[in-house]
């Protein structure tokens, strides 16, 4: 039986940072990276213009 279960991988302060839509995807490719894409089912977000961009 497979058992699904989240996993909060860090938390970091980025409130000094702009939040584009590059810099987003950045971020998020760094951890996919890390972890292996091989791990992940999905990858969510709030809607925001950046982070629908970053998808």
């Amino acid at each position: 039986m497979l058992l699904r279960h989240e996993i909060i991988y860090s938390l970091k302060n980025l409130s000094s940072e702009s939040h584009t839509a590059k810099f987003l995807a950045g971020k998020i490719n760094e951890v996919i990276t890390n972890i292996g894409p091989e791990k992940f089912s999905a990858v969510v977000s709030d809607h925001t213009a950046a982070c629908a961009s970053a998808k």
